[in-house]
């Protein structure tokens, strides 16, 4: 079992992380990767530094910063549009080779 702690920053308080409907979920990622105070945002960055262990064998510190990084940087919310874009010109795609049969 990890801990805030593994990841190097105190726990959030009680709450602060808990989520609604999708919608509400929706908003929450969104105001942490705009750089927007929330009160979940540690929870997210530790959710994306946990994968970043996994994924990249990368230790808990070290990938709570990078997680850190991404968001702060903006880049982590230029790729979430990019994929938004690439997958509303892919519906188009499709949409428009499914009217032409």
């Amino acid at each position: 079992t990890l801990t805030p702690e593994d990841f190097g920053v105190e726990p959030s308080p009680p709450g602060a992380a808990s989520g609604g409907d999708a919608k509400e979920n929706a908003d929450a990622m969104l105001s942490v990767l705009k750089g927007e105070p929330h009160p979940g945002r540690k929870a997210f960055l530790i959710n994306a530094a946990a994968a970043f262990c996994i994924v990249k064998a990368v230790p808990t510190q070290e990938a709570y910063k990078l997680a850190e990084e991404l968001v702060d940087s903006g880049k982590a919310l230029k790729k979430l549009e990019s994929w938004i874009q690439q997958s509303q010109d892919l519906a188009k795609r499709y949409q428009s080779t499914e009217l032409s049969k």
